[in-house]
Order: C-alpha cells, then structure tokens, then sequence
C-alpha cells in the first residue's frame, strides 16, 4: 500500500482493517497521515500487534474510528498474502 488519492466522501476517518486466517475482520484502528516535506503526498506508517494472522489489509473510510464492521466504501485494500 503506498498512495492514498484524496477522496470526497461525506466520511472523515479512514480505518485500517485486516482480514484474518480465521475468516474474521479485524479494526486496526485510524490512520493518521502527515506531509511529506516538499510534496503534496502524505504518508502513514503502520505498526500493530495482532494474535491473528493476517490474509489481506484494507481502508475504509468511516464516520468514526471505533466501528466493529468495515463499511462500504473501501479507499485501499492489498491482495491475499
């Protein structure tokens, strides 16, 4: 995951999710992006702990950082490990 594009949506926060090797999704919690120096890019760094295994990453954008279920509006997602 390396670049975000500026979305208008009526959602404020995006949100990290992981789907696990159990068949569960997991909230990793809110992103959070700072400027780069010089550019018009922002960039996030990620560290989290999880007792799961991860099967593929994702972003959503929501209303608020501590929702149990992703939304439909999905910004990033990686393919299966």
């Amino acid at each position: 995951m390396d670049r975000i594009e500026k979305m208008e949506c009526s959602e404020l926060t995006y949100v990290l999710w992981m789907e696990t090797d159990q068949d569960e999704t997991e909230n990793l919690g809110q992103l959070v992006s700072t400027p780069v120096l010089f550019s018009s890019k922002l960039q996030v760094t990620v560290e989290t702990v999880s007792s799961y295994q991860p099967v593929k990453v994702f972003i959503t954008t929501e209303s608020e950082v501590n929702v149990q279920y992703p939304g439909q509006q999905v910004v990033l997602t990686t393919d299966r490990f």
